[in-house]
């Protein structure tokens, strides 16, 4: 067995759990720092996994991780409820942009103003996941 191995399977489980943490935290900054980009339209999707991941994890590790405290808890819960909003109208944008060359034109009216709705809930909440 690697001697490398071999020392972190001898490691405490605390700081084992802490290591996996760090680990999923970058993946989480990794996917953000992409969100912005016009070009990735997955970035969104992949921060929410490592988020989710992320909180399933402490979760999961709650015993060994007892002192990440409940408002660092909090904290990633809002983001998982703002990014939900940013999705929800993301997915929303492109069903209808797929859709709108099949409407009448009365329709494509309604979806062009719900297009303008989407995006401006969309952008309010890019905002504040910024934040």
């Amino acid at each position: 067995m690697d001697e490398r191995l071999r020392d972190r399977l001898a490691e405490p489980a605390a700081l084992g759990a802490r290591r996996v943490a760090l680990g999923m935290v970058a993946a989480l900054e990794d996917a953000n720092k992409r969100r912005g980009s016009a070009d990735d339209s997955e970035a969104l999707h992949d921060m929410r996994v490592a988020l989710r991941r992320l909180r399933s994890w402490l979760r999961a590790m709650n015993d060994v991780l007892q002192d990440v405290g409940n408002k660092t808890r909090a904290r990633l819960e809002g983001i998982a409820d703002t990014s939900n909003v940013s999705r929800d109208a993301e997915v929303l944008l492109d069903w209808l942009r797929e859709r709108v060359t099949a409407l009448t034109p009365r329709e494509r009216a309604a979806a062009r103003h719900l297009v303008t709705i989407l995006s401006e809930r969309k952008a309010r909440a890019d905002a504040q996941l910024q934040e």
